[in-house]
């Protein structure tokens, strides 16, 4: 449920960023009839959205890491310079008032070069992870625009996210 609110912030004709992960390839599903501009380095949602779908899907240059299903590219200049995008969808191992945690210092490259192209940066995260450590600090939580949750979520936790002026969208099971 959290993947369809996620796809339900996203306007036909937009160009949006998904980040490789289990979460927001679970946005594939509801994808499918929509009509957007996308730039993944998710090898797997490449494939399912190209497809079944008739979103423009980007990918980036650079070399195909198989354990993570992502592609990576170790320059600096590589195309992913070369887009714009409204939003940039995220999963996370963990976040708080630490901020947004990953596991991996190689996606966190990866990631911080595909945040640089968006205006917004959405983190998809189940209640589980509200709260969570994880070893490395992908982003201060003062760089999250929203954050979407499902509704078993701590209401104090919340609270201390919109403190730090995040917008908290929480799923429910009708969506």
């Amino acid at each position: 449920m959290i993947a369809k609110k996620a796809v339900e912030l996203c306007i036909d004709g937009e160009p949006i960023i998904i980040n490789g992960g289990s979460s927001t390839y679970m946005m594939s599903e509801f994808l499918m009839d929509r009509q957007l501009n996308i730039l993944t380095n998710s090898i797997v949602l490449a494939q399912e959205l190209w497809q079944n779908s008739d979103n423009q899907i980007s990918l980036p240059g650079g070399e195909i890491y198989r354990k993570q299903g992502i592609i990576m590219s170790s320059y600096e200049n590589d195309s992913i310079q070369n887009y714009q995008c409204s939003k940039m969808f995220m999963g996370t191992p963990g976040i708080g008032e630490f901020g947004v945690m990953e596991s991996d210092p190689l996606l966190i490259r990866a990631e911080q070069k595909l945040r640089k192209q968006a205006d917004k940066l959405i983190v998809m995260a189940d209640s589980s992870k509200l709260g969570r450590r994880s070893n490395l600090i992908f982003a201060a939580l003062s760089e999250v625009d929203i954050l979407i949750t499902d509704k078993a979520a701590d209401p104090e936790i919340i609270r201390q996210f919109q403190g730090h002026g995040v917008e908290v969208v929480l799923a429910d099971d009708e969506g």
